[in-house]
């Protein structure tokens, strides 16, 4: 199982917001006995939430766009759409494996908007930095479990559009990074778990059939990462041998549910965490339901 953060920031990406190391929360915030499907959905990003996430963060996207033309500066941006059976295979849709494998042969973006879909030449203009982040020193604060602090920009179109949707921006940067935070955790308690140990296993027991001797799915990009790193190998024919061997850990993958125990494990993890962070996550979730009605409102 591979984490799907990496997904999982959407706007924080494309607006290339600075993390550094932190967490606080509002005062008197009931604990509740345990948490409901949709808060487990937002804390291991899986369920419905990646789609509703989607939907918001698309109204976000087009609030900031309307934010920059009538700044009279050409952007695009951008948001991926979720894979609709990414849980089954470590964070990828297997359509998207087929054709990609792990993403290591494409050909690389030329239009400085770090993949997230920019128009050609928006790196270039002088104003588009600031219009879109604000000044580079008008940053706030957010303090997220495990000591790690985010800054993010309070000014600009980006934070415009956030508060537009989240009602303000630390609703909005709560949404977006206490709940990864919390699920890179429970990634790690599981991926430790005997009973994805067992599974991983099985998948190594599955790849080892085909020849391929790798620890786990998270190891094989990092090992053809290095092999291909000095090869002269045509692009095409790397990318020939990366989709296959993506292909087979998809297949063993769903063949002994090591992807469906992680996440299994995940959801069963998020309804033990710590009261504090028990009661936060129920608050966020009842927040994002604002932002998700109130998304709904501005996209009329």
């Amino acid at each position: 199982m591979r984490p799907a953060t990496v997904k999982a920031t959407l706007l924080v990406l494309m607006a290339g917001l600075l993390s550094g190391c932190g967490s606080s929360q509002p005062e008197g915030t009931r604990v509740p006995d345990h948490l409901d499907r949709s808060t487990v959905d937002m804390v291991t990003n899986t369920g419905d939430y990646p789609a509703r996430q989607y939907q918001v963060a698309l109204v976000d996207l087009a609030l900031t766009r309307k934010c920059m033309r009538d700044a009279g500066i050409p952007w695009k941006g951008g948001v991926h759409r979720p894979h609709p059976d990414a849980d089954e295979g470590g964070g990828v849709g297997a359509d998207w494996v087929r054709q990609h494998g792990y993403g290591l042969s494409e050909a690389k973006p030329s239009d400085g908007q770090n993949g997230q879909n920019g128009q050609a030449g928006d790196s270039d203009h002088p104003r588009l930095r600031e219009t879109l982040l604000g000044p580079p020193t008008a940053l706030a604060k957010l303090t997220a479990p495990g000591g790690i602090v985010y800054w993010y920009p309070k000014q600009g179109c980006a934070a415009k559009a956030h508060a537009s949707v989240y009602g303000d921006l630390d609703t909005w940067a709560r949404i977006t990074y206490l709940p990864q935070e919390i699920g890179l955790g429970l990634f790690g308690k599981a991926t430790s778990d005997r009973r994805y140990r067992a599974a991983l296993g099985r998948w190594r027991t599955c790849m080892s059939q085909y020849g391929y001797t790798y620890d786990s799915p998270s190891s094989i990009a990092s090992a053809l990462s290095k092999a291909f790193e000095y090869s002269s190998e045509p692009l095409d024919r790397r990318r020939k041998k990366e989709i296959t061997i993506a292909v087979q850990d998809l297949g063993c993958n769903q063949q002994v549910g090591l992807s469906r125990t992680g996440l299994r494990l995940r959801r069963e993890f998020a309804r033990t965490i710590e009261p504090r962070q028990r009661a936060e996550m129920t608050r966020l979730s009842g927040l994002f339901t604002e932002a998700e009605q109130r998304s709904r409102i501005l996209s009329r």
